[in-house]
Formats: C-alpha cells, sequence, structure tokens
C-alpha cells in the first residue's frame, strides 16, 4: 500500500475538509510503517531456520534400537566432530623421538635402592610373614597343653636317636639366635651417626631376625612332633612360652632394621661409596 504524499495536500489547507484529509494521509502513513516493521521480524524470526543445520536422514540417538532396514545394515549413528584447537592456541612442545633426553641428577636415595642391600630389605617382609605360621603353631600348642593332665602325662624315655638329634639342632638354632641377638645389642650401645653405621645396623638386624624366626620354628615343631618328649605339662607351657618370646624378638628385629633403612633413605643426601651398600 502507498501512503499519499504530506506535500500533496498543501493546496488544500484553507478547505474545510483538509484536516479529515491530514488525519486519513496519517493513518495510511502508520498503517504502511506497521506493515513494514512485520515483515521485518517476520524474516528475522525464518533466518535462524533457514542456517540451522540438519542432522543427516540416517541420524539414530545412540540410546535407541532399531532393526536392519531394508539392505540389512543398520544406518550409522551421527557423530559430532571432535573440537580442534585453535589455530593460534600454542601447542605443547613434544621432544623430538630421537633427540637425546637430559640426563637425571644423581639422587643417592634411589642409588642406594638399587642396590643390592635393598633384596636384605625385601628379605625382612618375608621375615615377618614367615612368623605368622609360628604364632598359630603357639596357639595350638597352648591349647593342647591347657587339656593335659599331669596325672595321666607320661614322658618317653630314653630319646630315640632322632629325638635327641632334633633336640640338639634346636639347641643349635637357639644358641645362633642368642649370639645375633647380643651382636645388635653391642651395636646399638654405639651412636649411629654416619649411613655405614647405619646399614650395619640394619644387616645385624636382618640377621638378628632371621635368626629368631629359625630358631622359633625349631622349638615349636620339636615340641609339635615329640609331644612326650617332656616331663610334664608345666614344662611343655615353659617351652610354648620361650617359643613365643621367640618370635616376640624376632617382630622386634624387623622393627629394628625397618627403622635403620629408613634413616638411610630420610636423612644422608650425599653420595656415598658404592663399596659400602655393595
Amino acid at each position: 500500500m502507498k501512503a499519499p504524499s504530506l506535500l500533496s495536500l498543501l493546496p488544500f489547507r484553507d478547505s474545510p475538509t483538509f484536516p479529515s484529509l491530514l488525519r486519513g494521509c496519517t493513518y495510511y502513513i502508520n498503517l504502511c510503517i506497521f506493515q513494514h516493521v512485520q515483515v521485518l521480524h517476520e524474516s528475522r524470526a525464518l533466518a535462524p531456520k533457514l542456517l540451522r543445520p540438519t542432522r543427516p536422514e540416517n541420524f539414530i540417538p545412540s540410546s535407541s534400537t532399531c532393526s536392519p532396514g531394508a539392505g540389512g545394515e543398520l544406518p550409522r549413528p551421527y557423530k559430532p566432530q571432535q573440537e580442534r584447537p585453535h589455530p593460534y592456541e600454542p601447542q605443547q612442545e613434544r621432544p623430538h623421538p630421537y633427540e637425546p633426553q637430559q640426563e637425571r641428577c644423581f639422587n643417592p636415595k634411589r642409588y642406594i635402592g638399587s642396590l643390592r642391600w635393598n633384596r636384605q630389605f625385601q628379605g625382612l617382609e618375608m621375615i615377618s610373614a614367615d612368623l605368622y605360621p609360628q604364632e598359630r603353631l603357639v596357639t595350638q600348642l597352648g591349647n593342647w597343653q591347657r587339656t593335659l593332665d599331669p596325672a595321666t602325662y607320661r614322658r618317653h624315655v630314653p630319646w630315640p636317636p632322632e629325638v635327641k638329634a632334633a633336640y640338639d639342632e634346636y639347641k643349635r638354632l637357639v644358641h645362633v639366635f642368642a649370639q645375633a641377638r647380643e651382636a645388635f645389642e653391642e651395636d646399638r650401645g654405639r651412636t649411629a651417626t654416619m649411613p655405614e653405621e647405619h646399614l650395619e645396623r640394619a644387616r645385624l638386624a636382618v640377621a638378628w631376625g632371621e635368626a629368631a624366626l629359625r630358631a622359633a620354628e625349631g622349638r615349636l615343631t620339636f615340641l609339635d612332633t615329640y609331644r612326650n618328649a617332656y616331663s610334664g605339662p608345666e614344662s611343655i607351657k615353659n617351652h610354648i612360652k620361650e617359643g613365643q618370646n621367640t618370635i616376640n624378638s624376632g617382630r622386634r628385629a624387623v622393627k629394628e632394621a625397618r627403622t635403620n633403612y629408613g634413616k638411610l633413605w630420610e636423612k644422608y643426601n650425599r653420595q656415598t661409596d658404592p663399596r659400602v651398600f655393595a
């Protein structure tokens, strides 16, 4: 619709009908402006729909299930492309595969941990684990001892040769255990300030723990095998108590060894002589 020009009404400004003509012309002008604005809004609302990407015809959501089509194949689901980094975003530099890497600084903790004495540290876990069966054997023998009647218990004498040999063997293990514990206690009296001294003390503790394990195993196995080799239930009770004390001593030896190994790792940060830790 085309609105009339206001200039065309100037010749009629003195006419009595001029006000009505002016109102009619203003009405048509407003009507044209309204229609123009309405068309503009409709075009803006339609533009996003025309620019919006459409899904392919064979799009299927990942959570839905469908049966094969006529061709026997399932339509492939729509997969959005992975986001690519901005072309101006700096990327992290990766070393060339053939470029030699920078050598690591010397770390005495890593150096000490790679030496052969670390096998002794691993042996501590074995000693600690092997003491558990001996503790269970102590419990079993203790339960058996409490069922004994001093009036009916009889000792088998004289001992056969195999009993005497087993007795001498476990006594030898007990003697070795006593010597190992004494050697550690003598070294413990000195103040350890150097890594070599802590290492020697740890070695003595490992030897003490191994000897305690062997002595406890020999003593308790002898009792479990030859239960009628003792004078009475009270003697058996004391024998079991000595076995438990030997196990406790082995536990203390493992703790002392771990303590001294820990001091090597935590307190000393100097390059040590490889011959010391070989």
